[in-house]
């Protein structure tokens, strides 16, 4: 609830030079993942003019707007209309084309074809409780099998998870699984958690709650 003033409707959020005008009533935490910053800094480091980028879950575009700045082809896939709407704004605003695929993540990577240099996937929290495991690493080996079907010759995949339950080992073993099922070989080219500005106590183990894997594959 509010404590004190007004709320205004929209908040605008800028980020490295791209402004996102939010609604707070998108209510997605603050309508923006401010914990994604530094794999948004990584991710548009590695990104070279001419890839192609598949960001799944995409949101408002965080991801693939910076794809589109350095000059890569980027295809944003999400179920929230409210939020592709907004990365459309967004894209208008800065000049910046990205396409646009609304629906369901496994359906829409399913009929996809063709390959992509970067896949981001990034999906929502489903794993409330210990006993949610099981079935949540089922879904992301089939997401992931997949993705990887659509991967490029040394691609990079990154698979993001905010939830505590989920551990960077099970991270590991869904590739891994997923990995096996195509026949094919991937590195582990970087591990990351959230910034510093989300702090990680030592006495607090669900402080650490995200963790993205970023995978290339290994063409050797």
């Amino acid at each position: 609830g509010v404590v004190w003033g007004e709320v205004p409707p929209i908040l605008e959020v800028e980020e490295d030079g791209l402004r996102f005008p939010i609604p707070l009533a998108l209510a997605q935490k603050t309508g923006f993942y401010l914990d994604q910053r530094e794999n948004r800094r990584l991710f548009e480091s590695m990104v070279r003019p001419g890839e192609r980028v598949l960001d799944v879950y995409s949101y408002v575009g965080a991801f693939a707007l910076r794809a589109a700045r350095k000059g890569a082809y980027a295809l944003a896939v999400d179920k929230d209309l409210e939020a592709l709407a907004i990365l459309d704004q967004v894209a208008l605003r800065m000049g910046l084309k990205v396409d646009i695929r609304h629906g369901e993540a496994l359906e829409v990577l399913r009929g996809l074809q063709g390959s992509f240099d970067h896949i981001l996937l990034d999906p929502p929290t489903l794993v409330k409780r210990p006993e949610e495991i099981p079935p949540m690493k089922r879904h992301l080996v089939d997401l992931l099998r997949e993705a990887l079907r659509l991967l490029a010759p040394e691609g990079y995949l990154w698979l993001s998870t905010c939830s505590y339950y989920l551990k960077a080992e099970d991270l590991l073993e869904v590739a891994r699984r997923a990995a096996a099922d195509r026949g094919m070989r991937l590195r582990v080219h970087a591990l990351t958690h959230q910034p510093k500005d989300h702090p990680w106590s030592l006495h607090v183990p669900e402080s650490l709650y995200l963790k993205t894997l970023v995978l290339q594959e290994d063409a050797l």
